[in-house]
């Protein structure tokens, strides 16, 4: 059998920007931070998980996440995070919150 620890994934945002943060068990595992560039527009900067948390799927699923806030908020994504650049580049289901860059 085997079992898998529970995680937690909050978003908090300020005019800036924000962050997705994920914990496992209650310890900070990873997060995916972003900086805003109006009502519409984010950036996706980084997405990080501590290395005792590594292999396990985690960046993915807070990207997963904060594809998901774009999608329901209406808000399109450019991407300057070599982890979300990638995944946006390998994967066409999450393709639609790109912004086009003109």
């Amino acid at each position: 059998m085997t079992t898998t620890p529970e995680h937690t994934i909050t978003h908090a945002e300020d005019a800036r920007g924000g962050e997705f943060s994920l914990s496992i068990d209650g310890r900070e595992a990873g997060e995916l931070t972003y900086s805003r560039r109006g009502d519409s527009l984010v950036v996706f900067q980084h997405t990080g998980v501590r290395p005792e948390f590594e292999g396990k799927g985690l960046a993915r699923k807070l990207f997963d996440a904060a594809v998901a806030w774009a999608r329901d908020t209406d808000t399109k994504v450019l991407s300057t995070c070599s982890y979300s650049s990638a995944q946006f580049k390998r994967d066409k289901s999450v393709q639609d919150v790109l912004a086009e860059q003109t």
